[in-house]
């Protein structure tokens, strides 16, 4: 989320105060700043829920949504074997 972004979500009388070199622009940057990797972490949201893009780790819980608890250890022995 970016400086803009954040201030438009503001009142009017706040947007008035983004200004070059005030002390309510470096606030807005560092609220901007903040969001950074909360942002990237939603934008890669969906790597971390497919099966063939999640971290290693992440496999067994995803075989427990799925109710399929007894295969995870067969995937821990055959981590991203395609025959799987």
């Amino acid at each position: 989320m970016t400086r803009h972004e954040i201030a438009a979500l503001l009142p009017e009388i706040l947007r008035e105060a983004d200004r070059p070199a005030s002390p309510f622009r470096a606030l807005l940057e560092a609220m901007a700043g903040l969001a950074d990797p909360v942002d990237r972490e939603i934008d890669g949201l969906d790597a971390q829920i497919d099966p063939r893009r999640c971290r290693d780790r992440m496999l067994g819980m995803l075989l427990g949504w799925l109710d399929l608890g007894p295969v995870a250890g067969a995937v821990a022995r055959h981590v991203r074997d395609p025959a799987l």
